[in-house]
């Protein structure tokens, strides 16, 4: 809600990620919670 609400904001600064940072830095973390919290069945 936060992130929403700030992207309408017109003198909030524009925050970029390269697909790196996106690859290496959050996208394991969030598969992995997924994968532990994911039933087997």
């Amino acid at each position: 809600m936060a992130g929403a609400g700030a992207s309408f904001v017109p003198w909030f600064p524009e925050i970029t990620l390269s697909s790196e940072v996106v690859l290496i830095g959050l996208l394991p973390p969030l598969l992995y919670a997924t994968a532990i919290s994911t039933s087997l069945v």
